[in-house]
């Protein structure tokens, strides 16, 4: 799960977050929800990504985020650089999560390996 604040330009908005784990070779898209307001000018947006069970230690996912207000599409992809986490295998039997936070997961009773949101967010501003 993670958190977007986003300038409030328009009342009317979308936010969605557009992810890889191969490098762009492939993308998915989600949106995501609105939450609260922070202020006047600052609206607050929450996702959640659905990752392949499969996605072994070290893997990289890299994200950016698009808003679509008053009829003009706004993107932030970390100045070129992209918002990033890496897969990391925990030592304990919490199972797989993401190593700076911004995406968390544990591996789920419901199966073997897969991996479900862990409920933890970290906010990407922009």
């Amino acid at each position: 799960t993670g958190q977007v604040l986003v300038q409030n330009l328009a009342f009317e908005k979308s936010v969605s977050v557009r992810y890889t784990t191969d490098y762009w070779l492939s993308f998915g898209e989600v949106a995501a929800t609105f939450s609260r307001s922070v202020g006047h000018d600052l609206d607050q947006f929450q996702f959640v990504l659905q990752l392949a069970p499969s996605l072994p230690p070290g893997a990289r996912v890299e994200l950016c985020l698009v808003s679509t207000q008053g009829g003009r599409q706004y993107w932030d992809n970390n100045s070129g650089r992209n918002y990033h986490v890496e897969c990391a295998m925990l030592p304990t039997s919490a199972g797989f999560i993401m190593s700076d936070g911004v995406i968390g997961g544990r591996q789920s009773s419901a199966g073997s390996g897969s991996v479900v949101p862990a409920g933890s967010s970290n906010n990407i501003y922009y």
